[in-house]
């Protein structure tokens, strides 16, 4: 029968969810755990510092001029002994945090083991609260006043007031572009530039979709640049090597002409040499004749030097002839073939220069560049 009559929302605390343990009973009659309400006012008094109230209920936010005596509810702590037998220990089917989650402050603020996910935010109360603490803001008419926002981080809730006032940035000053408050508005900023920080979104999303649709613009035109190269580098290995085959058939076709010239100076040293050889053995047969007309010549010379009767020796005389004055030519240095291996040379230098020429040429041509 009791259980039909009682909830195990009833008799469970507000604050750790839990069934009620040692309960006690504030003046505007809600029922906690006595050690839970006594770490809600400690801790309440210690980090509260934007609010005045130090006492007050957690449930209903009703305030206390004087912290009151907590006692323990006997008659109901014996109800709730009984009441376990029929309902089952267990805190309340309400999600709880994960690691990415806001979770509930109240839950945090009284070191639950396990702390329920934070549904909705309280700017007036600054505090996130799970959906069973949220109950207070949804049943008692004071705090249905309050705006519920979704589920804002403490640290961002803090960001978005004003740390002088207390107050929600709700103005933009365009001077220092920053966000202000309502009071340093017509404080600090009043001779500056103000406007509703909505105004002032409004202007830089408008600044914003023309900056965006730049940035579209170029990113296309930079993906177009990224396909065009994509492109010429992937027939860039095509292009090099038509280059590379062109390049040696060419040289050779020059290696070939330069064999082929080769051969023929060959050819024609070879030519030269047995023209001159022939030369010089005709130029040794005659040379050979006209030592031995002359060792003959001179040995009548010698007789006729010898002779000593003058009829005789001028006898002898009439017959004696001078050899013509006709002397071969002999192999000289300019038969050496100097004349040959200096226009080779020549030749040597001049393909060496061109060499250098043309390999700067290539160097320097106008080929395809990335950048």
């Amino acid at each position: 029968m009791a259980s039909k009559l009682w909830t195990k929302e009833e008799i469970s605390c507000p604050v750790c969810l839990n069934t009620l343990t040692e309960p006690t009973t504030l003046p505007c009659g809600h029922n906690f755990c006595l050690d839970c309400i006594k770490k809600c006012w400690d801790e309440s008094g210690n980090i509260s510092s934007r609010s005045n109230t130090v006492s007050c209920c957690p449930y209903c936010r009703e305030t206390f001029r004087l912290r009151p005596t907590l006692t323990k509810n006997s008659i109901l702590e014996n109800m709730v002994e009984k009441l376990k037998m029929t309902l089952l220990d267990t805190s309340p089917g309400y999600p709880y945090d994960g690691p990415e989650d806001v979770v509930c402050d109240v839950c945090t603020l009284l070191g639950s083991r396990r702390k329920a996910k934070a549904v909705r935010s309280c700017r007036e109360c600054k505090l996130s609260y799970c959906q069973s603490h949220l109950r207070a803001h949804l049943d008692i008419l004071l705090l249905q006043k309050h705006t519920l926002v979704g589920v804002v981080a403490k640290e961002l809730q803090l960001e978005k007031l004003c740390p002088q006032h207390d107050k929600p940035l709700d103005m933009y000053c365009r001077l220092e572009r920053r966000c202000i408050c309502s009071l340093c508005a017509v404080e600090e900023h009043k001779s500056h530039e103000t406007v509703s920080a909505e105004t002032e979104q409004a202007k830089k999303q408008a600044l914003l979709a023309v900056e965006q649709i730049k940035s579209n613009s170029k990113l296309q035109m930079k993906e177009e640049l990224l396909t065009q190269l994509g492109e010429a580098a992937g027939s860039l290995k095509g292009f090099a090597q038509a280059a590379v085959e062109v390049s040696d058939m060419i040289f050779v076709e020059l290696i070939h002409s330069l064999e082929k010239r080769r051969a023929e100076v060959r050819d024609s040293i070879k030519d030269r040499e047995k023209t001159l050889a022939a030369q010089a053995a005709r130029a040794e047969t005659r040379l050979r004749q006209d030592i031995t007309t002359l060792q003959r010549r001179n040995s009548d010379l010698e007789k006729l030097a010898q002779t000593q009767d003058r009829i005789l020796f001028l006898q002898r005389w009439q017959p004696i002839s001078l050899l013509p004055d006709c002397e071969p030519s002999v192999i000289s240095e300019r038969h050496s073939f100097g004349a040959v291996m200096s226009i080779i040379t020549e030749f040597k230098e001049l393909l060496k220069d061109m060499n250098v020429d043309f390999l700067e040429k290539i160097k320097q041509a106008e080929l395809i560049t990335f950048e």
